[in-house]
């Protein structure tokens, strides 16, 4: 089960997930909220899913339709916090043992329905110490880092940047794909990108996103002189052709589990600048980009200007980057979360 609300890192995995235990013959069916990107992404992709009437919490028609679904599987697995009271619920109703993914470093606000779980699985290390300080043995945790498919990414085509944006032809671009909330940190991009040792190297900033915060970076953006250096492209469905383009993708968070769109980044060859914050350090840790501390903006502009000045050091971020990419292919990811339903099933066999 995954909530679906918004097509976002989460959503993504779930739906690669899907689609890798497919392939491997195991019979699923993914619930989710009627009418969403990753019901629709699902049932293209030949994947059997179940829509929900699903406003928020435990909502009685979502659970209604889960309990129905869940008599009919041997596991259930909630695929976002969202869904792990009303999985939980389900699992008490039918007696089926159930899996949740974290996908987040805050502490759990409601931890009951996370020690009914018959195993948890962590997104990051970083998610992993979130658990535990919220009262979860650390024995009940899996680590399982995001995946993605590293063939079918590096067959993506770059877009024209001058077929969405007033972008000059050969201009370095630095990207953001993110949603534009307080904590991903994107008023930081937004500042370093008016810092002059930016401006002179003649770098663009092309943000893909939306949220909350998209009027209050837009006024920051237009305070830069000369303007138009930064461009709010607003939702983006496939964000893959912009990685493609871009001469550096940033990730200036002030919280974040793991940054899966940093693999799609390290797989196409491009470099990565992350604050090192969360699951970060993590995505980043077999190379291809580098780290600055979170929240600082001066550090963050020096890291811009540092990557986009050294063509060497951009050849050795990507040739890093395309081998780091390796170890974050989703087969596997598949394989590792087989394992957490294999070890779940075993112990329940043996009551």
């Amino acid at each position: 089960m995954a909530s679906g609300r918004e097509w976002r890192g989460g959503q993504r995995q779930t739906w690669l997930l899907a689609r890798g235990l497919a392939s491997r013959g195991i019979a699923q069916c993914l619930l989710t909220k009627a009418g969403s990107d990753l019901a629709r992404r699902a049932h293209e992709g030949g994947i059997a899913v179940v829509p929900a009437r699903w406003s928020a919490g435990l909502d009685p028609r979502a659970l209604a339709t889960l309990v129905r679904a869940a008599r009919h599987a041997d596991l259930l697995h909630a695929h976002d916090s969202h869904a792990v009271s009303l999985t939980a619920a389900a699992a008490a109703l039918t007696g089926r043992p159930f899996v949740a993914t974290r996908r987040m470093t805050r502490p759990v606000r409601r931890v009951g329905p996370w020690h009914r779980a018959a195993g948890i699985i962590a997104i990051s290390g970083a998610v992993r110490e979130g658990l535990v300080t919220s009262g979860i043995p650390a024995t009940s945790i899996s680590l399982v880092h995001p995946g993605i498919d590293v063939a079918a990414t590096r067959n993506t085509r770059p877009i024209s940047w001058q077929s969405i944006a007033p972008i000059p032809e050969g201009a370095f671009v630095v990207l953001a794909v993110s949603a534009l909330t307080e904590e991903k940190g994107l008023d930081l991009l937004v500042d370093a990108m008016g810092d002059p040792e930016v401006g002179a190297t003649g770098a663009f900033c092309v943000i893909a996103g939306q949220g909350p915060e998209r009027e209050a970076l837009e006024s920051r953006a237009s305070a830069h002189r000369p303007s138009g250096r930064v461009q709010l492209l607003g939702q983006v469905t496939d964000p893959l052709p912009l990685v493609a383009a871009a001469g550096l993708l940033v990730m200036p968070s002030r919280e974040e589990a793991f940054g899966s769109t940093i693999l799609d980044a390290l797989a196409l060859g491009v470099p990565v600048v992350g604050a090192a914050v969360g699951g970060i350090p993590e995505a980043l840790g077999h190379g291809g980009g580098v780290t600055f501390p979170a929240g600082d903006r001066n550090a963050l502009a020096g890291e811009i200007v540092r990557v986009a000045r050294d063509p060497e050091l951009r050849a050795k971020l990507a040739r890093d980057g395309r081998q780091a990419a390796g170890h974050f292919d989703l087969p596997g990811m598949v394989d590792q979360t087989l394992g957490v339903y294999r070890s779940v099933m075993e112990r329940v066999e043996r009551q």
